[in-house]
């Protein structure tokens, strides 16, 4: 009889600003995985600013709204203040052709961007209010146009009182 195979069981422990957390796995990087999420979730909690998760389902949300309404985002870096070691960014957004301008601040590029997508999303009610009105107009402007087809096919048939000819073998 043949032993079955000693399976390896890795444990990984982690620690950060008092909290710890520890996992096992059955390789280094799956416990190390498992520690890292555990973490995460202990942590969501106290800081849900620094979780880049939510962080980036806010930028998630802005582009899907604003897609949704077909307009363009377009995001300019503005300006950069402090020393190496603790810099500034700041980045202007724009909403379609000048529609909506907003400046995010933060400590990189991301964090400026993802500030400039929370400020974009507390106006999306009224950015909405404001594209309601041009968007009637334009569907107006539609059953117009298509009237207007109805009316020259009904024209170009009372000009040609000739029957289709018929296709059909016999």
């Amino acid at each position: 009889r043949k032993n079955p195979p000693v399976r390896p069981e890795f444990k990984f422990s982690l620690s950060y600003q008092g909290e710890e957390v520890s996992a096992n796995g059955r390789t280094k990087q799956a416990a190390r995985h498992k520690a890292a999420e555990a973490m995460i979730e202990l942590l969501k909690d106290k800081f849900p600013e620094r979780l880049v998760a939510t962080e980036t389902d806010a930028e998630d949300e802005m582009f899907s709204v604003l897609a949704g309404k077909g307009l363009r985002l377009s995001y300019e870096y503005v300006r950069e203040e402090g020393d190496t070691d603790h810099r500034i960014y700041t980045v202007q957004c724009t909403v379609g052709r000048g529609l909506l301008t907003v400046e995010g601040t933060g400590d990189d590029k991301k964090a400026a961007r993802l500030a400039a997508a929370q400020q974009i999303l507390a106006c999306a009610d009224e950015l909405k209010a404001s594209l309601l009105p041009k968007r009637k107009r334009a569907d107006a402007s539609k059953k117009k146009r298509t009237d207007k087809k109805a009316e020259r096919a009904k024209l170009s048939e009372a000009q040609d009182p000739s029957p289709s000819p018929d296709l059909r073998s016999e």
